[in-house]
């Protein structure tokens, strides 16, 4: 891959030579690459909501924190927290060079790089993680996170009764 076709594909980065070695080792080193090198993103998604227009902005948090996970369409999405950005902007740019790479194993190397990368870096996930939960409450104002009750199990795998 030539390093001038990088910046097509790649998502709110700005791609360097030493990207073309990673990606020739393949999704782990491009990972470690892009974890070391590119973790922050030249635009935040709290950055985009101010841009918005139309519809969209009458939907901020819901178009700039947009995936292709299906949902119910009645269920408020949660806020995501600063690790789940961080995987969205590193797994974004990882399968847009590996498109048929393993989810488990892009998440796995994911939550490897979290546990190791600098409390700078984290912290600036946790400003943005802020800044889009802010943004989460003018659009959902009466949300309040209900986790849905978990059943015991016993020994055997089945549940109490």
């Amino acid at each position: 891959m030539e390093f001038t076709d990088l910046n097509g594909p790649l998502h709110y980065m700005n791609a360097c030579k030493q990207c073309v070695i990673a990606i020739d080792d393949g999704v782990e080193s491009f990972i470690t690459h892009l974890t070391n090198e590119h973790a922050i993103p030249t635009e935040w998604p709290s950055d985009r909501a101010s841009r918005l227009t139309g519809d969209e902005a009458k939907k901020p948090y819901t178009t700039i924190a947009a995936t292709r996970k299906k949902r119910r369409k009645l269920t408020t999405p949660r806020p995501l927290n600063s690790f789940m950005i961080f995987a969205q902007h590193i797994r974004r740019n990882v399968l847009a060079i590996f498109e048929t790479a393993s989810s488990s194993n892009i998440s796995r190397l994911l939550g490897q790089a979290w546990s190791k990368i600098p409390k700078e870096i984290r912290a600036a996930y946790d400003e943005e993680a802020a800044r889009l939960s802010k943004i989460h409450n003018k659009e959902f104002p009466t949300y309040k996170y209900q986790p849905r009750p978990r059943h015991a199990q016993c020994c055997n795998g089945t549940a109490f009764s």
